[in-house]
């Protein structure tokens, strides 16, 4: 499971793997380095690219996406007042 205390993701798809479930919620960063993100999931186990980069599919994105652009993100599990 996904130790809550950490935003940033391991950065190998073994570690990937290793820690963290399909159906993650993630936040994908399309350009990095900017504010723009989509609120999504993780749809696939993480695979390296004959290039060296490391990728994963998330929902509403075709393809792979780097696991430099993802962020792990935790939505409220219960209503604050």
């Amino acid at each position: 499971m996904v130790d809550q205390d950490t935003t940033v993701p391991p950065t190998t798809a073994d570690d990937w793997n290793r820690h963290v479930p399909e159906g993650t919620p993630v936040l994908y960063f399309p350009l990095r380095g900017t504010f723009d993100y989509l609120a999504t999931r993780t749809r696939s186990p993480a695979w390296t690219l004959g290039s060296g980069h490391h990728v994963v599919k998330v929902d509403g994105v075709a393809g792979g996406v780097s696991l430099d652009h993802l962020r792990f993100h935790f939505p409220p599990t219960e209503d604050i007042d």
